[in-house]
């Protein structure tokens, strides 16, 4: 009986290790706020805006974990979004990104990206407490909405990029499944400030510097990034290490204890 007992407790604490992991959380999380989860999909956003976007055309990206809500006016999606392919090196990136894409209104285009060090590339209007920090590429005459300047001051360095009709950011990191719901709230904002912002906002028909430069400055701030990532995806072979030596221990528990119930 005590084998039988000293089996239970460890099937307890491996339910208990099962249920507290991202997966787990993520689905509970998505059954509490009534939100759609996938454990992967192809695509978060239509086809014609991730092909107008020039974050998607950095690498192959792999969507995992998707939570999908929809907001007044927009489908937003909160997701793992692993990037991997040549123009990053061999180093894969993770971020817990969103995007929000709308079915009424439209944005003007324009990337936000973290300034690099004695960085020269062309930016567009930015207050002086963005502009140390922060790298513009927008249409000459766009100037931030003041709600959004106050919402970057608070936040990490961030990404954010808008195209006619969707919205890309993450924080180049994976957030804690407890971050989520405010980063959702965040993002939100953030949309409502910029729709509004574009209805008074008249784009002209060329950007201040050339898609290709918008593309390598993406591709760069990705690859700086990598550091980051690699420290964090050590964690998870710790995880994987405790449950594979707790799986190896109960079976070997379960082998001992019918190999002497037999015996008997």
């Amino acid at each position: 009986m005590g084998y039988l007992g000293i089996g239970i407790l460890i099937l307890g604490v491996l339910t208990a290790v099962m249920g507290h992991t991202r997966t787990a959380q993520l689905k509970r999380m998505a059954h509490t706020l009534g939100l759609k989860y996938d454990p992967h999909l192809d695509g978060v956003l239509t086809e014609d805006q991730m092909m107008a976007s020039c974050f998607f055309r950095q690498g192959k990206h792999h969507f995992k974990h998707v939570l999908t809500c929809k907001d007044s006016g927009a489908f937003i999606r909160i997701c793992e979004d692993e990037i991997t392919g040549a123009k990053l090196d061999s180093t894969s990136l993770l971020y817990t990104l969103v995007t929000v894409e709308l079915t009424r209104g439209d944005f003007c285009p324009f990337i936000l990206m973290p300034r690099r060090p004695r960085e020269t590339v062309p930016s567009g209007s930015l207050p002086p407490e963005l502009a140390e920090k922060y790298v513009l590429s927008a249409p000459a005459d766009f100037t931030l909405p003041q709600e959004l300047v106050g919402l970057l001051k608070a936040v990490p360095p961030c990404y954010l990029e808008l195209t006619s009709y969707a919205l890309i950011y993450h924080e180049f990191s994976v957030l804690p499944v407890d971050q989520i719901q405010p980063l959702r709230y965040r993002v939100i904002q953030i949309m409502k400030a910029l729709v509004q912002n574009s209805k008074s906002s008249v784009a002209p028909a060329t950007a201040p510097i050339s898609d290709d430069l918008l593309q390598a400055q993406v591709s760069l701030k990705l690859q700086q990034a990598a550091p980051a990532f690699t420290r964090r995806s050590g964690g998870r072979w710790v995880y994987g290490l405790v449950l594979l030596f707790m799986l190896g221990s109960l079976l070997f528990l379960a082998s001992y204890v019918l190999s002497h119930w037999i015996t008997k």
